[in-house]
């Protein structure tokens, strides 16, 4: 019997965000959250997060990078719709949650040691 090798990660080496999302997005975050969460923490992964940190290997994102990605959100000028106001720091603390939620995933399935 043939596997799919989509289905599976055979390495964990490369693995990259892009890479964990769909299978966070349907193996985890589906069973996981409200519709609402759900929406919101994929929009959050797909606009903010991956843009940056997508191509990056897991194993390769530190916790520098994760500070210095919150204080960049803190910024004037960050707004989606092109708005020149700062973030609530609500949505920066939702934003946060995503990613923390996508990491912590990473570590429950062994795909990195802990999450940055």
């Amino acid at each position: 019997m043939k596997q799919n090798k989509d289905v599976y990660f055979s390495d964990i080496e490369p693995i990259t965000l892009n890479h964990l999302f769909p299978r966070w997005k349907d193996n985890y975050a589906k069973q996981h959250y409200s519709a609402r969460s759900f929406h919101d923490n994929c929009t959050h992964l797909e606009k903010r997060i991956l843009p940056i940190f997508g191509d990056l290997k897991l194993k390769d994102i530190k916790k520098v990078d994760v500070v210095f990605f919150v204080g960049d959100l803190q910024k004037k000028k960050r707004r989606l719709e092109g708005k020149e106001s700062e973030l609530a720091p609500s949505t920066i603390h939702n934003i946060y949650k995503a990613f923390a939620s996508i990491m912590n995933v990473a570590v429950e399935w062994n795909l990195i040691e802990e999450s940055p």
